[in-house]
């Protein structure tokens, strides 16, 4: 039997590795982001400038959305 071979969607080692290295830096800096957010939530909200607080606290959610983004770009196939 000759199996035909197809790379398309499959990971890379590098592709794995830089999702590794994504995600331990991630989980490092979130605590500092996370902290940071929520100060400056809280001095929007009482400088009177409650949308932009608002709009503060949805940036861990584009780290987040950033993240699971890379993951469907590296593991969904790619074309030739």
């Amino acid at each position: 039997m000759n199996f035909k071979i197809n790379n398309l969607g499959q990971l890379t080692v590098i592709g794995l590795l830089l999702m590794f290295l994504t995600l331990i830096t991630m989980a490092a800096l979130m605590p500092i982001i996370l902290t940071s957010i929520a100060n400056l939530s809280v001095n929007l909200t009482a400088s009177g400038y409650h949308t932009e607080a608002v709009i503060v606290k949805f940036i861990p959610l584009f780290f987040i959305v950033v993240f699971l983004a890379t993951i469907a770009m590296y593991g969904g196939p790619q074309v030739r």
